[in-house]
């Protein structure tokens, strides 16, 4: 587990809140949410015998959930990394920039220091017009 600890860019908080995993137009998934990092989610479906790993075409997913006694909404496309079971780790893969805003501002409030998150989003080397301090 320390070793897992050690090779994370992206800080983990918790995220009171739940999901749903839009797979293709048809299935729609409801998940819980487990944590929340910059670069993506770790979620936990409510069936574990649907399977979400390596199914072609776009995943879309929807979390709500409280930030600051105010309710969010954050939309992504997403990748699934990695599934065991009912969990999935997903990495966030493109997300519109109001969505993006919310998301830096509840990784912000977690972290409590804006250097952190500047650390954070220069590791994002492939989210566009993103850069050290648009955030706070």
């Amino acid at each position: 587990m320390v070793q897992d600890q050690e090779r994370r860019q992206f800080h983990r908080f918790p995220f009171e809140g739940k999901g749903l995993l839009s797979v293709g137009s048809a299935r729609r998934l409801q998940c819980r949410v487990i944590d929340i990092s910059i670069n993506g989610s770790l979620l936990e479906l409510q069936d574990e015998a649907e399977v979400v790993q390596g199914v072609a075409g776009e995943l879309g997913l929807i979390l709500r959930g409280i930030v600051g006694g105010t309710q969010i909404d954050l939309e992504f496309v997403i990748d699934i990394a990695w599934q065991q079971a009912e969990v999935l780790g997903c990495r966030f893969i493109r997300v519109d920039p109001v969505h993006f805003e919310s998301l830096k501002t509840f990784i912000l409030e977690n972290l409590g220091e804006p250097s952190l998150l500047d650390r954070e989003l220069i590791h994002l080397g492939y989210w566009p017009g993103v850069g050290p301090s648009s955030a706070a």
